[in-house]
């Protein structure tokens, strides 16, 4: 795998994103976190939880391939930021549809819409308008945390 593609759903900027972008350590720490399905993190404190996307003609079933997180403040339901991860080539246009209504019926910032399937993997990421609460510095660590969960998945 030589690099990820991550699309922003509210600007729609596509950045390629190379291995070296992150450190082995920052993927293996995500990737404890993932299988956890959360983790408290540093600076700014927040919360990371970790969903599976499920199959629309089966609920009950937790379609491989693909994932869904959210970054909020520990202790609040309000997301500031998270994304859609698909590394499977055969899930990717559904996740992307995924991606899609989910950015739809949300409080995202922004709605840049674009109906091409990027290549896998790839990571959709998008934000609040709780992120407006965030200093710069805020979301450049945020900003990294995307990038290395994307990595880590993949």
């Amino acid at each position: 795998m030589e690099e990820v593609q991550y699309i922003s759903l509210p600007t729609g900027k596509k950045v390629v994103l190379p291995p070296e972008a992150v450190s082995a350590e920052e993927v293996a720490f995500m990737r404890s976190a993932i299988r956890a399905g959360r983790a408290e993190l540093g600076v700014p404190p927040l919360e990371l939880v970790i969903e599976r996307p499920h199959a629309p003609e089966d609920p009950g079933k937790v379609e491989e391939g693909a994932l869904l997180y959210f970054l909020r403040r520990p202790g609040t339901q309000g997301v500031i930021a998270g994304a859609v991860i698909c590394w499977a080539e055969d899930y990717s246009p559904t996740a992307w549809g995924f991606a899609h209504e989910m950015q739809a019926n949300s409080d995202v910032v922004g709605l840049a819409n674009s109906d091409e399937v990027p290549p896998v993997p790839w990571s959709a990421a998008f934000c609040t308008y709780d992120w407006e609460t965030l200093s710069k510095t805020e979301r450049k660590q945020v900003a990294d945390l995307d990038i290395a969960l994307a990595w880590a998945c993949v």
